[in-house]
């Protein structure tokens, strides 16, 4: 009897939706904890990891700064912790995940973030998260 077929590669070329999940109203602290989650197309390659980007201004009325990476992490869902390193001011964050065939969303304006989720307002040592 002869063997039976090689499974076939998988062809993904979709990229996995992500975001940023509910952040607290108000915290104490220098730091939150950002939930994320993630999903990859059905008969996809699986996902990856999913990076959480944040990037900061003073206040509304000048430009923000470069996304930087906060942190990443494997699976659909998670956690990653998002330090507010610069001060008080608005701290915009955002996610990318990226799937097993290296597919990934990439944000126009930068390579670094693709969707903005939440904005992040600190004074201090509290924030509170802007709609």
């Amino acid at each position: 009897m002869p063997a039976p077929p090689a499974a076939l590669p998988v062809r993904d070329s979709t990229a996995p939706p992500s975001g940023v999940g509910s952040v607290p109203s108000t915290a104490s602290g220098t730091s939150i904890s950002a939930p994320f989650t993630a999903s990859d197309n059905t008969n996809g390659s699986g996902l990856a990891t999913t990076e959480v980007w944040a990037r900061f201004r003073a206040n509304d009325s000048v430009a923000s700064g470069t996304w930087a990476l906060a942190g990443s992490a494997a699976g659909a869902t998670g956690s990653v912790t998002v330090s507010f390193g610069s001060g008080p001011g608005i701290y915009d964050l955002s996610t990318i995940a990226v799937d097993l065939a290296g597919n990934q969303v990439v944000a126009a304006d930068n390579a670094g973030a693709a969707a903005l989720v939440h904005h992040c307002k600190t004074h201090g040592t509290e924030q509170q998260r802007l709609q």
